[in-house]
């Protein structure tokens, strides 16, 4: 394993294979090798992770999906100094290129100009952003540049009023939902946990379509941050929790069977 992480990352920093097929498999081995698996530790990042983030960035559209992947998985594992031994400032400085470059794939995607690959790959590096910056709140306080954490913040917020304008236009019933709503939902779920109060309208006004396109198995993960909600059973979510618990009862039963 250790081998096959040591080629895809000299195949991600070869100048010749950059933007290529062989490039994007690079970045995919890298993402495996660095992803959180259950009971494991972090795998430490590789010295050259700046220069491979850079490449990538360099890389173009062909393998921004590829490159969003390995965002995901340096945040899941290491925070928003992405695993590199480097000051917050710096690290911050970094992130902010990679954020706009997930929100802006992000927008594409629900405009209809993207693909799934690309929007599944947005949403997880958003997703993971929007914990890390939970997380570590308290310290980016005390130690970070406010302008810097203030720069990333923003384009965050563009990209959850990009999803909610999204959830806005789609009816609430009748239709099939599409599949992108899954995907939105969980970015939408990490970002009212974390601060229910700064999209609180637009996520009300959202809630038919996520009640009415989302199933009971995709809808958990808007639970949490419902109880957030004030008077959120006054709102089209009562009867989807309810639904949602009838379909836990259910599998748990099937499952002790």
């Amino acid at each position: 394993e250790d081998t096959a992480l040591e080629i895809a990352e000299a195949a991600a920093l070869d100048a010749g294979l950059r933007g290529s097929d062989a490039h994007a498999v690079a970045l995919g081995l890298l993402s495996e090798g660095l992803t959180l698996q259950d009971g494991r530790m972090p795998r430490a990042v590789p010295e050259s992770m700046d220069e491979i983030l850079g490449s990538a960035v360099a890389g173009g559209t062909r393998i921004r999906a590829c490159l969003l992947q390995l965002l995901s998985a340096l945040v899941a594992g290491h925070g928003l100094s992405l695993g590199i031994a480097k000051a917050r400032r710096q690290a911050l400085g970094r992130l902010k290129p990679l954020l706009v470059l997930a929100s802006g794939e992000l927008r594409l995607a629900l405009e209809g100009y993207g693909t799934r690959e690309g929007l599944c790959a947005a949403c997880m590096s958003l997703e993971a952003i929007t914990v890390a910056f939970g997380k570590e709140s308290e310290e980016l306080e005390q130690a970070a540049d406010l302008e810097e954490v203030a720069a990333c913040l923003s384009e965050l917020h563009r990209a959850l009023q990009d999803v909610y304008d999204y959830c806005c236009d789609l009816p609430a019933s009748g239709v099939q939902a599409p599949e992108e709503l899954a995907l939105v939902a969980r970015v939408a779920a990490a970002f009212q946990l974390e601060d229910p109060r700064r999209f609180d309208a637009e996520f009300r006004r959202s809630l038919p379509a996520f009640c009415g396109g989302l199933g009971p198995a995709e809808f958990q993960v808007l639970l949490p941050c419902l109880q957030e909600l004030q008077d959120w059973h006054l709102t089209p979510a009562l009867a989807k929790v309810l639904e949602v618990a009838h379909w836990g009862l259910l599998s748990a039963r099937v499952g002790q069977g």
